[in-house]
């Protein structure tokens, strides 16, 4: 019975999972998810990748995009910005996810969405840091930064 519903929800999981993501990796499905996202706003978005593995751990890639998701969601619904840039590295043994955008920035008290627990909640289990702050040409700037086994 137990097994069933793992198989299951697994199953409903991979569905919900973008085929890019799947198919091609991480690098792909951003590149989708950045061009879906921003195909009719006016935000002008830019994409940058250094020293990246063609493929990452499964957990890990679902993991990177659930957040860069959120964070780019956040960007859409909350932040009034004409510009966002997403930078995704490895450096040494670490990958490293860089949001940042041009809108009003960070809101004092507006850390409570359930959007950044979701966020720290996925890194948690990757043993990942995140930080959100102002940026300094205005905006917000996130980081998240995961080690590699």
């Amino acid at each position: 019975e137990f097994t069933k519903s793992a198989e299951a929800v697994r199953r409903i999981s991979h569905q919900m999972m973008p085929r890019a993501l799947m198919e091609q990796g991480l690098v792909s499905a951003l590149e989708d998810l950045l061009e879906s996202s921003f195909k009719y706003s006016p935000i002008q978005y830019q994409f940058e990748q250094h020293g990246l593995q063609k493929r990452y751990p499964e957990k890990l890639e679902v993991s990177l995009y659930r957040i860069s998701q959120e964070l780019i969601n956040n960007v859409i619904k909350h932040s009034k910005a004409t510009t966002i840039e997403l930078q995704l590295m490895q450096i040494a043994n670490k990958l490293i996810l860089i949001i940042e955008d041009n809108g009003e920035g960070l809101k004092p008290n507006n850390s409570k969405g359930h959007g950044l627990l979701n966020v720290k909640s996925r890194l948690e289990y990757l043993k990942g840091t995140f930080n959100l702050e102002d940026s300094p040409s205005s905006g917000m700037l996130a980081t998240v930064t995961i080690p590699l086994k």
